[in-house]
């Protein structure tokens, strides 16, 4: 399932309330050819479980959201950049795109440990 934000003060709580799934936080923007290929890649991936969620902070919606990017734990300097929360910490990051597969092996291990 894609997530939207409304509001940066948002985030924070959506990370606390879905503590029991791996949240993919992927920092992209409308008009990047490879953000779309990404989300494609990614929507594969979530017909297969359901304990990946993915929220899709668009850097152009706003200063603020942009400002949040480039602030930490982000830092991002291109997009797609993509990182995977588990229990409230930053288990793995990328910037760029990754086939379907290429994600399925990255989110095997977490997946197998439950």
């Amino acid at each position: 399932m894609f997530h939207q934000l409304e509001k940066v003060a948002d985030f924070q709580p959506f990370i606390e309330n879905n503590l029991d799934k791996i949240i993919v936080v992927k920092f992209s923007k409308d008009d990047c050819p490879p953000c779309k290929k990404l989300r494609k890649n990614l929507e594969e991936i979530l017909q297969t479980t359901e304990k990946i969620i993915v929220l899709e902070i668009d850097i152009k919606k706003s200063d603020e959201f942009l400002d949040f990017a480039k602030s930490e734990p982000f830092s991002i300097q291109s997009v797609p950049t993509t990182f995977f929360y588990e229990n409230k910490e930053i288990i793995y990051q990328f910037t760029g795109n990754r086939t379907a597969e290429q994600l399925k092996d990255l989110f095997a291990t977490s997946l197998n440990n439950e």
